[in-house]
C-alpha cells in the first residue's frame, strides 16, 4: 500500500491518527529525554575531568614550589657558607674568594650528587668583568656568554621595593668587604650554547648599598642536575593530599616532567603515563623559566574522583533510542498493515456476498419458476432441477469454505483422522463437482491409482480438492482440460490438479497461498474472495503434508498436494476416466 492510500486511511480513521501521533510524541519524547540525560552525564564527566585537572594543577605547583626551594637551597648550602666568607687575614685587603675554593668547598658541602656533572666552577667581578674559572678551559665564547648572561640577568632580577638583606663580613657597614645577600640573588639559567644545553647557576653578591659585586657560580649540565635534584622530590614529597591517594604513592599516580624553554625534556620521573589528565606550572625567570608538566595516571582517575569517573551512557542512550524507534516502526508497520487487513477484509466480503448472491439468486429464479408452473415441458422442469442442485452445491461449497477460512483464523481447525481409500473420495469428489465445470465446458480427465490408503479427515480432503478444482476452473480458459493425477511416491501420497491456464509466475507462487492475495492480472477479470488456496494449504499443513505449484507442459499450472500415506499403502492399477457434462447456460 503506497503512502498516499496510507494518509487517506488514516484520514479516514481517526483513530488511527490519533495513535500514530501518539507514537510519534513518544519518540520525539525519548529523544529530548535521551538529549537531556545525555547533556547531564556529558556535564558531570566534564565536572570530574575538571577535578583530575585541578588536582594535576595541585601537583604541578606542589612540584615546582619544592623545586625551587630545592635549587635554592642547592645554590646556598653550595656558595653561601664557603664562598662568601673571606679569607683569613684578608678581609682588611678586599680581597674575594677565589674560584678554587669555591670548587674545593662545594666538593666537600653539596648535599645531593647533582653537582657531579659540574664543567667549571667561576667567579665574576663586576668592577671590571673579569671571569675566573676552574675545572675545565673554558672558550672565549662560552666565556662570553657567561659574561653577558651574568650583566644581562641582573637587572631583570631586580626586585621590587626593599629586599631582605644577609650581610656578610662587616656588621656595622663600614668595613669595605662587607658583602649583602638578597632573597633575589641564586639565580639558575638554562640555555642552548654551542650547540649543546647548558645551565648556569650562581649566587650575586652586593655591596652594603646595594650594587653589584661578584657572582659565584657553576656551569653543568641541567639532565643530570635536574635527575638528581628532582628525583628526590619525587620519592621524598607528598604532591598530593594522602586523601586523594587512598594509600597510593604518588609516583605512581603521577608522571612528572621538566622541560627547558625550547621545549625539550630534561627531566621524567620513572613512572609515564599518556597525558590525557595533564597540567603545567613554571618555576619562574630565577630558575631557568623551567616547565614542569603533571599527568595523572588514567587507569587511576576513577579513584581521585569521588563517586568514580562517571561513564558515557551514549551507548545505553542510543540503544534506547533505536529501540523506541525500532518500536515505533513496528507499530507503524503493524497499523499498515491494520489498514490493508481491514481493506482486504472489505474486499473479502463484498466479493464473498457477490458469491452467495449469484447461486441465490439462480436458486430463487428456477425455484419461483417451479412454484408458479411457468415451465411449459418435464424437459424444463428437469433442467431447472438440475440448475436448482448445481447452485445449491456451489452455495454449500462457498459456505464451507467460509466456515473453514474463520475457523482457520481462529486456530479451530479440528481434523478426524481415518484410512481413507484415495482414489474412491477422489471421484466422488469429482462427481460433485462436475455439475459446476458446465458454464465454461470443461472436462474432467482423472489418472488414479487404485488402492492407494491414506490417513486423512475426509471432509477436509473433499474441500482441498474443491478449492483446487475451482482455482482451476475459475482462472483457467473456457473448454479446457483439467487433469487429476493420485499417486504415490515413497511414503508419501501426491495428488496433482492440472490445468491449461496462464500458469503461476515464479515470484507469486508462494504468494497465492496468502488470505486474500490474487493475481493482478486476475483480480478484476475474475470475481473471487481469495481464500480458497489459503484454505487448502491450512488443511494440508493440519495434515502434515504441503502444498505447492508447478509450471505445467506444454502450459498452464500444476498444484501439487503431498500427504502422508497410512502404513505401505497398497499400489494397485491406474485407472483413467473422462467427464464431460454438456454446457447450459448458467453463469458460476
Amino acid at each position: 500500500m503506497s503512502i498516499f492510500r496510507l494518509r487517506r486511511s488514516l484520514r479516514a480513521q481517526p483513530r488511527s491518527t490519533i495513535t500514530l501521533a501518539l507514537l510519534l510524541f513518544a519518540l520525539v519524547l525519548t529523544a529530548l529525554l535521551a538529549r537531556q540525560a545525555h547533556v547531564a552525564a556529558k556535564s558531570h564527566r566534564e565536572t570530574a575531568e575538571q577535578a583530575l585537572y585541578d588536582y594535576a594543577s595541585l601537583a604541578a605547583w606542589e612540584f615546582t614550589r619544592y623545586a625551587r626551594a630545592d635549587m635554592q637551597a642547592t645554590l646556598m648550602s653550595a656558595f653561601v657558607p664557603s664562598l662568601l666568607r673571606l679569607p683569613d687575614g684578608d678581609a682588611s685587603k678586599g680581597k674575594l674568594a677565589p674560584a678554587d675554593l669555591a670548587e674545593s668547598a662545594i666538593r666537600r658541602t653539596q648535599f645531593c650528587g647533582c653537582l657531579d656533572s659540574t664543567r667549571f666552577f667561576f667567579r665574576f667581578e663586576f668592577r671590571d668583568s673579569t671571569l675566573a674559572t676552574s675545572g675545565i678551559p673554558v672558550s672565549r665564547e662560552l666565556a662570553a656568554w657567561v659574561r653577558d648572561t651574568i650583566r644581562g640577568h641582573y637587572t631583570a632580577t631586580e626586585i621590587a621595593g626593599e629586599p631582605v638583606r644577609t650581610v656578610y663580613g662587616s656588621v656595622d657597614g663600614r668595613t669595605e668587604m662587607s658583602i649583602v645577600l638578597t632573597n633575589d640573588a641564586y639565580i639558575t639559567i638554562v640555555a642552548r650554547v654551542d650547540g649543546a644545553l647548558r645551565m648556569l647557576g650562581y649566587v650575586l653578591t652586593r655591596d652594603y648599598d646595594g650594587r653589584p659585586v661578584a657572582a659565584y657560580g657553576f656551569e653543568s649540565d641541567p639532565t643530570h642536575f635536574t635527575k638528581a635534584l628532582f628525583s628526590e622530590i619525587v620519592a621524598r614529597q607528598v604532591l598530593l593530599p594522602p586523601s586523594l591517594l587512598r594509600g597510593l604513592r604518588s609516583d605512581s599516580v603521577l608522571s612528572i616532567s621538566v622541560h627547558d624553554p625550547a621545549g625539550d625534556a630534561i627531566y621524567r620521573s620513572a613512572a609515564r603515563f599518556p597525558p590525557r589528565y595533564a597540567r603545567e606550572d613554571t618555576l619562574g625567570s630565577r630558575f631557568g623559566n623551567l616547565h614542569v608538566r603533571v599527568a595523572i595516571r588514567p587507569e587511576l582517575a576513577g579513584q581521585l574522583v569521588v563517586g568514580g569517573l562517571p561513564r558515557s551512557r551514549m551507548p545505553m542512550l542510543l540503544a534506547l533510542f533505536i529501540l523506541t524507534s525500532g518500536l515505533l516502526l513496528i507499530a507503524l508497520l503493524n497499523l499498515r498493515r491494520q489498514q490493508e487487513l481491514a481493506r482486504l477484509r472489505t474486499n473479502f466480503v463484498s466479493s464473498v456476498s457477490h458469491e452467495l448472491r449469484t447461486p441465490l439468486a439462480q436458486i430463487r429464479l428456477f425455484a419461483e419458476l417451479l412454484t408458479m408452473d411457468k415451465l411449459r415441458s418435464d424437459d424444463e422442469r428437469r433442467r431447472s432441477a438440475r440448475i436448482i442442485d448445481q447452485e445449491a452445491r456451489r452455495l454449500t461449497y462457498l459456505v464451507e469454505n467460509v466456515l473453514n477460512f474463520a475457523r482457520s483464523e481462529r486456530r479451530a481447525n479440528r481434523l478426524r483422522l481415518e484410512d481413507t481409500e484415495v482414489a474412491r473420495e477422489i471421484r466422488d469428489v469429482l462427481d460433485t463437482f462436475a455439475p459446476l465445470t458446465r458454464a465454461k465446458d470443461v472436462t474432467l480427465h482423472a489418472e488414479l491409482t487404485d488402492g492407494l490408503v491414506a490417513s486423512v479427515d475426509r471432509a477436509a480432503l473433499h474441500q482441498i480438492l474443491l478449492n483446487l478444482l475451482d482455482n482451476a476452473v475459475k482462472y483457467g480458459p473456457a473448454g479446457q482440460t483439467i487433469t487429476v493425477r493420485a499417486r504415490a511416491a515413497a511414503d508419501r501420497l501426491l495428488i496433482e490438479v492440472i490445468d491449461e491456464g496462464a500458469g503461476i509466475p515464479a515470484e507469486e507462487r508462494e504468494r497465492i497461498w496468502e488470505p486474500y492475495h490474487r493475481l493482478e492480472r486476475d483480480a478484476k477479470a475474475v470475481a473471487g474472495s481469495g481464500i480458497g488456496l489459503a484454505v487448502a494449504r491450512e488443511l494440508v499443513d493440519l495434515h502434515g503434508g504441503r502444498a505447492w505449484v508447478e509450471d505445467a507442459r506444454p502450459r498452464g499450472a500444476r498444484f501439487i498436494v503431498a500427504l502422508p500415506l497410512a502404513g505401505a499403502g497398497a499400489l494397485g492399477q491406474t485407472t483413467t476416466s473422462r467427464e464431460r457434462a454438456p454446457a447450459e447456460p448458467v453463469s458460476i
